[in-house]
Formats: C-alpha cells, sequence, structure tokens
C-alpha cells in the first residue's frame, strides 16, 4: 500500500458556507477569489485569504474541534480537511 497524505474532500462553490472541523489542509481551486475560516466563536481567523487556480496549501488547526467555518467569496474548488 502506498503511504502519503491524505484528506477529505469538501467542495465548496462561489458565495457558500462549509462548516468544517478542526483543519483545513488546503483548496484545490478551479475559479480564483478569496476564502474567510472563522472559529466556531465567531472569531475571524483568516480573513479573505486569497487563491488561486490550482493547489493552495492551507495549514489550519482551529482551537475548537468543531463548528468552523470556511467562507468562499468567488472561489470554486474542493476544500482538503
Amino acid at each position: 500500500m502506498q503511504q502519503g497524505e491524505y484528506y477529505a474532500p469538501k467542495p465548496i462553490a462561489a458565495g457558500a458556507t462549509v462548516i468544517v472541523g478542526s483543519r483545513v489542509a488546503g483548496f484545490l481551486c478551479t475559479t480564483p477569489g478569496t476564502l474567510t475560516l472563522t472559529d466556531s466563536n465567531g472569531t475571524v481567523i483568516v480573513n479573505l485569504f486569497p487563491v488561486v487556480a490550482g493547489f493552495n496549501r492551507i495549514a489550519v488547526f482551529f482551537n475548537y474541534p468543531q463548528g468552523n467555518t470556511v467562507t468562499s467569496a468567488l472561489a470554486v474548488g474542493t476544500l482538503l480537511l
């Protein structure tokens, strides 16, 4: 069996918000835009993070295990969790 890094994919559309767990590893972007990461307490951790077409590394570990969100502004693609 091949070893490596594996992630759970979660599609996100432009203008959408996705609830995530405690980690976000990256974003496979098909349409450039920005992402905002907010913890479950309502604190914006990363505001309007620009993403370009292709793979964007986002190594974030939230302080809360659940209820954190990623919001897209125009960006379309797949979050890697």
